[in-house]
């Protein structure tokens, strides 16, 4: 009898580890099919995000018979950095200025120094195919997306766009829109309102208002952020815009900050365009996000740098 139970009990045994081996086969394959439903569902949605974008871009043709009228009003570069951790997308994000409606002179992509190497073959690819020009240059953090592009294109509007984000088609046509009807001001697609306590005084950055939208400007009080789409005009930022060492004193790792304070000691004002307040972002992109490393404790102190270098910039 006794053999008999232990017999019993060993085939239950062996029954419940075939099972349980048999579930974490299932569960395993389980897995790989969702991961990869994940990656055709992903796939799919970008060649949507593509169609719309085509569609988009077919309606707003029209505009560009008038616009071949006035060729030299409508010159631009786009000036854009990234670093390795999101140079697994950067091809993506250019390949995808290829269906903006109004097209750039050129599309400069500063990269600093030692990272040029670790480029994608795709990256390189695309500036053997002459889509883009890729710029060595000094690590400035986020800001090598402007510095470096400024002193090499002085006479031209500058649009600058962060490395990720997926574009409306429209977005460079309704920039360049705007600086032909407010040829001085600084267009932007976001903006942050500046605002002050009862003396008059710039309040904290925690207590500007950010995304704002209630109006457009061109105002004193609004802060481009440059990301998401903001047009410079030649000779808009005070010529201390691209000095590298006092950006790194003053500003380093706030570059909208930066920015928005040579703009003000130049006394340009800024412009905000509406329709174009939602960011697109790329996925795998966020994590090495500034925001996500401490860019929050920097606004506060690099604000109160710039305030007691160059005073009120309401004012300026």
């Amino acid at each position: 009898m006794t053999f008999l139970i232990m017999a019993a009990s060993l085939a239950v045994l062996a029954l419940l580890l075939y099972i349980i081996r048999s579930l974490r086969v299932i569960g395993s394959k389980l897995s790989a099919l969702q991961s990869q439903q994940k990656k055709n569902f992903k796939e799919f949605e970008r060649q949507v995000r593509i169609q719309q974008q085509e569609i988009k871009k077919m309606a707003l043709m029209n505009y560009l018979p008038f616009i071949e009228k006035n060729k030299e009003s409508w010159k631009f570069v786009v000036s854009i950095t990234s670093h390795s951790p999101r140079f697994d997308s950067l091809a993506e994000v250019l390949e995808g200025l290829k269906l903006q409606v109004l097209q750039p002179q050129t599309i400069l992509l500063n990269i600093a120094h030692d990272e040029i190497a670790k480029l994608p073959s795709q990256v390189h690819e695309l500036a053997s195919s002459g889509l883009v020009t890729i710029v060595a240059t000094e690590d400035l953090g986020p800001a090598k997306k402007l510095i470096p592009t400024l002193g090499s294109h002085k006479d031209l509007p500058i649009i600058v766009i962060d490395d990720d984000l997926a574009f409306d088609p429209e977005l460079f046509l309704h920039l360049m829109v705007q600086h032909y009807l407010y040829p001085h001001a600084i267009i932007a697609s976001r903006v942050h309102q500046v605002t002050t306590n009862d003396k008059g005084e710039v309040n904290s950055f925690e207590q500007w208002n950010k995304q704002y939208v209630d109006s457009d400007g061109p105002a004193t009080n609004l802060m481009p952020t440059s990301g998401a789409g903001t047009l410079f005009p030649a000779g808009s930022l005070h010529a201390d815009a691209a000095d590298a060492n006092q950006y790194r004193e003053l500003s380093n790792y706030t570059d909208d900050l930066w920015w928005y304070f040579q703009a003000r000691r130049n006394g340009t004002l800024i412009r905000r365009i509406s329709g174009f307040s939602d960011l697109n972002f790329l996925e795998d992109t966020q994590e090495a996000g500034l925001w996500k490393n401490g860019n929050q404790d920097r606004n506060e102190a690099n604000l109160l740098n710039l305030l007691q270098k160059y005073g009120n910039p309401l004012h300026l």
